[in-house]
């Protein structure tokens, strides 16, 4: 420490400043290092603590490296996908195992066939023979139905793609792929409730007769007179009557007949049931669907069960019991069966190794910022050492004059006396000989001591002083206005912190979410308003619905009093389930999650989140519209017997002694309408005398209610109705006062009689006159109320760290460090550079001025010496000097011969590392036209951000889909009133005593008709549905992107709108066959007829068809067809026409092969008794439903009847809506010229002031050198030797004083040598 501390004290490198003091120079030498050493650990401290943000890009990752990247890098990893979008069933696959009775021999058709039985319905109510044929079938359809359904959405699901512009974690993968699977779940286990609810809902308030005799009965007499009765059923809760529940059940039994010694009337004995035993599990009821939800299957597990009925079942013989194997219990009803969709597992697969293989990202870029970068810390001070060495060798000594000057002055002003010149006087004194030697100083300053020309030194000093200070003023400025990209890591960001980041720094802010998945319910509260009459009194148990409590049974069944009560009960049913249909369809939506790898912004959110409550309302309305229509139609068209009468009357036909009874279509309504006809028949509702004259369908009311009617259906009459007379208190107390018209009724209830009315002020999109059909197809709902939470989202997804990137001007002191780095740079570059270009431009002046008389030219590597500051000067006579200086000087040129080859090795290596590295660059362009984006997108695609001024593009903006054809029939005469008409033929009811095939084929034609109607509404909602939908692109996207969604969203259009309506279509066909609902044209079952005389009961048997030796019962099978028609007259044939088991049937069966010939047209024309020939359908239009003789009608119902679909989109149009104000790209490329440049001369400094000491030292202990050296090696030495005190160094050499005269002593001295 001791000889460090001396070296110190000793150390002067101001040695060959002559106009400084031994003292001065060594004071300098102090300040200089004292300031040297405080600075330099300054600016390591700074440089250690600066966070440095690097970009690395790394090449084709494999699998595992993505893994290692997303873990270390979650929130600055870029992984862009070579293909954006990804199939779904290229990474999953789900394969659904189902319950054991799906797969059991119990649902197959051939054990159901065998069940068929023609007397079926004589069977006792509660025994189970009645209901197993229809159980089993039930229990088919739904398996069938469960199964397709999944295997549609399942099919839809994995042919849709999985678009990410960038590859996702493993993590967030399966979270995704999870969500997906469980929305699957819970969308079909809602699509299959609603269906059922509202088609049973249907069934149950029309009184729809079953063939089975479980729900309702007839009841004849001698005298035409006709009862119908109610069917009920005894249960602990009591008794319980099917017009007031579709649930009435019974435990079902086996139970034999026997006859009883009692008698009904003269010719009829009376008979009583035994019962035999109980089924364990098993319900009857009024209709087999209701019943069989409320059983198990439990004794299909049980061979002794099985054993049991098989006796009375034989078809049981063949099955086996059910597989115990299953996660439900035995003892579950098959409602909880059918509400888990009957599936044990789902087994869903996600393979995250093909997702990452078709993403296939060619390269992954991440940032990452860290501190204590020691090479960084490193080559920076080596830049900056020399500028600061630089500044400083120049400050010190005017820092030393300051204070030796500064203490002279406080001397001499103790000394001064009274006599001298004044402050003022003598300050403007020196100010002026300052001056005067600051210009004599500029006038005489040589920087360029070693020029030839000394007028080419003093130009050239002056013009490398302007370029120098000008150099420095641009350095400073562009230093100034550049900005650097950082990315700065924050921790706990709270809510308000955050969105002043995200508002400051927008989507470069990224926080990843602790919590990926949150669900809707946490985030979204969704309520809705319904129209007033579902909170009304009108419907309440308690208040109005007492107003049609009474016993009188004098009224008429039309009459208000009794029938009033079915529209307020059908009324209370569709507000429960449009309430229930909601509030299901909101679970589902509740149960999803909304999954995002990290926060969005809170206008992100909303949008987004707008986008899905606007799809729910959409999808809710729509997927209830479907089932709407679908089922009305359904039940309209087939015809069904209702209880009440409302569509058709049982009338009676004595044929030679044999009672035969038909049904007859009812046409009683307003302009003669029949029910046969149409479904639109409707006449005023009100109140009827109670004479027996008044109880006539051909009497009108005595008293109409505004706005209230009855049609063929009670729920037809409900829907064709409004509900302006309860708008108005006149009107209301108008019903209570004809309550007790011309009956003697009990005292008005006084809860009913102080009914408020509905409010005709209340803020509605439904006016008093509004139809409830309109009402019903919206489902009551008035509004929907929504509120988002974005401040639950942001603490559900829990972000613990993110990061933000910013752009920022460099601060002062690393302004300043630049400077110190470049500035010895510069000022090297401009000593060399200037003295050649003035000693060029004096030259050319010399030249063209006058002549040279010769050009004398020197070697100068021969003479160059950076070691030796003497000014030798080659003169014409020889100097005086000792022979050690001229060994001395040619050890310093072969000193620096080694440093310049050292000096451009280590600037080639640095050249080099500099230009094969990369730099990030940031450059933004403002409202980019679509030509530019996309080129913009070629190249930055994974650096490039274009943020939307409109996230959000309806689809009807850029998409335009239609069919472009639909089937000619449904273009043609063929479903037109007149074909129709001369179809059905006369209404007397007469006819109705004949085959009716003919009638059979205008209600088939009638369904066609309807159905075309249906599709076409079907398909514009669909389109009109789509339509509304929006496009949510944050930013826009590249045209590839932009046209695989839309052919993802096309194609999943086009097959899922037939499909759907294909699957709930044959659902409720399936149905309404499998309860046995009876349709009053008997093509499925028959009326027994009895002895005339008798007091009665109606039977029935179901229908079969036996043609070509093919035995088929409607009871067990909807396929059964009958090509042989037959009316009054007739009995032919037509090619591809069939009638079946109900209508729809039929007409699904059959072809239009007949349609397309004359001749087939003319003999049906006959066979109806009209003389009008339609013409045939054109075969010259091209179809895609060939062959034309062996396409069924319900091929083209299940495609909706569309021939082609026509789409187009328009990309052009997507961009400008989505009109991003500018484009914000990163690109990596490798440094520049000027970056360079600017770096070499920063790193300059330090290599040139360091290497010379390393060389001269090195120098000095080569082997075999016997050349005494300055100073004895001592580094001080050299120091002053480079600074030009060769006196001081000289001095101290051997001195022998020699005249060298000879030769090779002048080369030495003129370079040469």
């Amino acid at each position: 420490m001791k000889r460090l501390r001396n070296y110190v004290l000793k150390l002067n490198i101001y040695g060959d400043k002559s106009d400084l003091t031994l003292i001065d120079q060594l004071l300098s030498t102090g300040v200089f290092l004292l300031l040297l050493f405080i600075l330099l650990i300054l600016i390591t401290v700074y440089l250690i603590l600066t966070l440095q943000t690097h970009s690395v890009t790394i090449q084709s990752p494999s699998e595992s490296a993505f893994t290692q990247l997303s873990q270390q890098y979650p929130s600055t990893l870029s992984c862009p996908c070579s293909r954006t979008s990804v199939r779904h069933d290229r990474f999953l696959s789900l394969d659904p195992q189902y319950h054991p009775i799906c797969t059991s021999l119990l649902v197959n058709q051939s054990f159901i066939s065998l069940l068929s039985s023609a007397n079926v319905s004589e069977h006792l109510v509660d025994d189970y023979r009645i209901m197993a044929t229809s159980h089993f079938q039930i229990l088919a359809l739904l398996c069938r139905t469960v199964r397709q359904m999944i295997d549609d959405s399942l099919s839809e699901f994995l042919s849709q793609y999985f678009t990410t512009s960038e590859a996702v974690s493993n993590e967030t993968f399966n979270a995704q792929m999870n969500h997906l699977v469980e929305q699957l779940k819970t969308t079909n286990i809602a699509n299959i409730k609603y269906t059922r609810d509202f088609l049973w809902l249907n069934v149950f308030y029309n009184g729809i007769y079953s063939g089975l005799k479980t729900n309702f009965y007839d009841k004849g007499s001698d005298g035409h007179l006709m009862t119908y009765i109610v069917r009920s059923y005894n249960s602990s809760n009591g008794v319980c009557r099917c017009h007031r529940s579709i649930d009435c059940t019974a435990q079902a039994k086996i139970t034999k007949i026997v006859s009883s010694n009692a008698t009904v009337n003269t010719t009829t004995a009376a008979q009583k049931s035994i019962k035999l035993f109980t089924i364990a599990g098993l319900k009857v009821g009024c209709l087999p669907y209701n019943s069989l939800l409320q059983s198990t299957l439990q004794c299909f597990f049980n061979q002794s069960c099985i054993n049991r009925i098989q006796k009375y079942l034989p078809a049981l013989t063949f099955v086996p019991p059910l597989s115990a194997h299953s996660r439900f219990q035995q003892d579950a009803t098959v409602e909880h069966l059918l509400d888990q969709l009957f599936v044990e597992s789902w087994n869903p697969i996600s393979n995250f190794t093909a997702y990452f293989q078709s993403c296939s990202p060619h390269s992954c870029i991440y940032s990452n910022g860290r501190r204590f970068n020691i090479l960084y810390v490193i080559v920076k001070l080596i830049g900056i050492f020399g500028g600061l060495k630089m500044v400083l060798k120049f400050f010190a000594p005017l820092i030393v004059k300051l204070i030796r000057r500064t203490q002279t002055c406080r001397c001499i002003s103790e000394t001064v006396d009274e006599n001298e010149m004044p402050v003022q006087q003598n300050a403007k004194h020196h100010l002026a000989s300052l001056v005067r030697k600051i210009k004599t100083k500029l006038k005489t300053l040589n920087l360029f001591p070693l020029l030839s020309d000394e007028t080419d030194g003093l130009y050239s000093t002056r013009l490398y002083i302007i370029s120098y200070i000008i150099g420095i003023i641009v350095l400073v400025f562009y230093i100034s206005i550049s900005v650097q990209m950082r990315s700065i890591t924050i921790h706990d960001l709270s809510l308000n912190e955050y969105e002043r980041l995200y508002a400051k720094y927008g989507r470069t802010l990224i926080f990843p979410c602790r919590h990926m998945s949150v669900s809707y319910s946490s985030i979204i509260h969704l309520e809705v308003e319904h129209h007033q009459v579902c909170s009304s009194e009108f419907i309440d148990d308690n208040v109005w619905l007492p107003y049609f409590n009474t016993t009188i049974r004098s009224f008429y069944a039309l009459d208000f009093r009794i029938e009033g009560s079915n529209i307020f009960r059908i009324l209370q049913s569709l507000c429960r389930l449009s309430n229930e249909t909601v509030r299901n369809q909101l679970r589902v939506f509740n149960e999803m999650q909304f999954i995002n790898a990290h926060v969005v912004s809170r206008d992100t959110f909303d949008i987004q989140t707008s986008i899905l409550i606007h799809q729910l309302q959409q999808k809710t309305l729509d997927s209830f519209l479907t089932i709407f229509q679908l089922v009305r139609a359904s039940i309209q068209l087939n015809q069904f017997m209702v209880f009440g009468s409302t569509n058709s009357q049982i009338k009676q036909y004595n044929n030679n002694g044999t009672l035969v009874s038909r049904f007859v279509p009812n046409n009683d309504y307003d302009y003669n309408c029949s029910c046969g006809q149409s479904v639109d028949c409707r006449r005023s509702q009100g109140f009827y005398c109670t004479a027996s004259t008044c109880k006539s369908w051909k009497n009108r009311p005595n008293q109409t209610i505004p706005g209230l009617v009855l049609s063929c259906l009670p729920i037809d009459s409900l829907l064709l109705s409004t509900l302006e007379c309860f708008y108005s208190s006149p009107c209301i107390q108008m019903l209570i006062e004809w309550r007790s018209f011309n009956a003697t009724v009990q005292t008005n209830d006084s809860r009913f009689t102080s009914v408020t009315p509905l409010d005709p002020m209340r803020n509605t999109r439904f006016p008093p006159t509004t139809k409830l059909e309109k009402i019903v197809s919206e489902l009551f709902i008035e509004k929907w109320i929504n509120k988002t939470n974005f401040t639950a989202f942001y603490q559900q997804c829990a972000p613990h760290i993110g990061t933000y990137t910013s752009e920022q001007h460099f601060d002062r002191v690393f302004i300043i460090i630049t400077i110190f780095e470049i500035i010895n740079g510069l000022s090297l570059i401009l000593t060399i550079l200037i003295p050649f270009f003035v000693k060029l431009c004096r030259g050319i002046k010399r030249y063209c001025s006058q002549p040279p008389n010769g050009i004398r030219r020197g070697v100068i590597l021969n003479t160059l010496n950076l070691y030796d500051k003497r000014h030798f000067r080659p003169s014409p006579g020889p100097p005086t000097i000792t022979s050690t200086d001229v060994l001395l000087i040619e050890r310093q040129r072969f000193a620096t011969r080694v440093f310049f080859i050292s000096f451009i090795i280590i600037l080639l290596v640095v050249v080099n590392a500099i230009t094969f590295n990369v730099s990030t660059h940031s450059l933004t362009i403002s409202f980019p036209s679509e030509s530019t984006f996309e080129s913009l997108q070629r190249k930055y695609s994974s650096k490039l951000s274009c943020p939307c001024s409109q996230t959000t593009v309806s689809f009807s903006k850029f998409l335009s889909i239609e069919p472009n054809a639909y089937h000619q029939i449904c273009s043609s005469d063929f479903i037109s009133f007149r074909f129709l008409d001369i179809l059905w033929g006369s209404n007397r009811s007469s006819m109705y005593f004949r085959p009716v095939d003919d009638k059979v084929l205008s209600i088939q034609f009638r369904l066609l008709a309807a159905l075309c109607s249906l599709a076409n509404s079907t398909v514009e909602e669909r389109i009109r549905t789509l339509s509304n939908r929006e496009l949510v692109t944050l930013e826009p996207l590249s045209r590839r992107s932009f046209d695989d969604q839309i052919h993802s969203i096309v194609n999943s259009f086009i097959r899922e709108t037939p499909r759907d309506f294909r699957r709930t279509h044959q659902y409720i066909n399936d149905m309404l066959h499998a309860n046995q609902f009876q349709t009053f044209l008997l093509t499925n079952w028959n009326l027994v007829t009895t002895s005339v005389g008798t007091s009665h009961y109606f039977s029935t048997s179901p229908v079969s068809v036996n043609e070509s030796d093919q035995f088929c019962s409607c009871e067990t099978s909807s396929t059964c067809a009958r090509s042989k028609l037959e009316n009054m007259k007739y009995r032919e044939t037509f090619a591809g026409l069939v009638v079946g088991c109900l209508p729809v049937h039929g007409l699904r069966l059959s072809t239009l092969e007949c349609f397309y010939s004359s001749r087939c047209l003319e003999k049906l024309t006959k066979f109806v008794n009209s003389s009008s020939v339609l013409s045939p359908l054109d075969r010259s239009i091209p179809s895609r439903f060939t062959p034309i003789s062996s396409t069924p009608i319900g091929t083209l119902i299940d495609e909706l009847f569309i021939e082609s679909w026509q789409n187009s989109s328009n990309y052009s149009s997507y961009y400008s809506i989505c009109a991003p104000s500018n484009c914000r790209y990163t690109y990596v490329e490798r440094n520049g010229f000027v970056y360079t440049l600017t770096t070499i001369l920063g790193l300059y400094g330090g290599p040139t002031e360091g290497l010379p000491i390393v060389i001269w030292s090195s120098l000095t202990i080569v082997p075999g050198s016997s050349i005494p050296l300055i100073y004895g090696e001592n580094p001080q030495d050299i120091h002053s030797f480079r600074a030009g005190n060769h006196e001081k160094v000289l001095g101290i050499l051997p001195k022998e004083p020699v005249t060298v005269s000879d030769y090779r002593l002048w080369r030495v001295l003129a370079g040469s040598g």
